[in-house]
């Protein structure tokens, strides 16, 4: 697992090359552990770290954006001049998080099953390490395919 300059974590789905006016040039397909988002990122970037999840995101600074039917593929190619903002965030990926401000993680919630206790935090991976918890089975929990983890629910 990778991390971006953002403290996020990726990774790489595989590379393609396409010919543009300045000759072939690389991308990456990434998918973020945290949000599940796929996004298309020249390989630049990745090299410098300099990309973010778009999906939480609400400004786009050099980003295009291609819609594929069910999925939302962002390119972050770093030589387009556009400062549009989306219409809106894909929330499908994140269904059961809140975005509460621009560039903030996603807020989630966990609730130990022995103690009703619950808390809330933003990264998943210190989570995980602060309570020996596995960062993919919470994401499987976020995602509906497993109730709990360790006597853990999560939202």
């Amino acid at each position: 697992m990778k991390l971006n300059n953002n403290n996020q974590p990726f990774e790489e789905l595989g590379r393609f090359w396409i010919l543009e006016n300045k000759g072939e040039v690389e991308y990456v397909r990434v998918r973020f552990i945290n949000t599940r988002h796929i996004q298309i990122v020249n390989n630049e970037l990745i090299k410098s770290g300099d990309f973010e999840d778009l999906s939480i995101a609400t400004k786009m600074n050099n980003e295009s954006i291609i819609s594929v039917n069910s999925e939302e593929i962002q390119i972050d190619n770093g030589d387009i001049e556009d400062q549009s903002e989306p219409d809106s965030l894909d929330e499908s990926n994140n269904s059961e998080s809140s975005v509460s401000e621009a560039n903030e993680s996603p807020v989630f919630t966990a609730i130990n099953t022995s103690t009703n206790d619950s808390q809330t935090f933003t990264d998943i991976q210190l989570f995980a390490r602060e309570n020996d918890l596995n960062p993919e089975s919470i994401q499987l929990v976020l995602n509906g395919k497993q109730k709990t983890h360790k006597g853990w629910r999560f939202k």
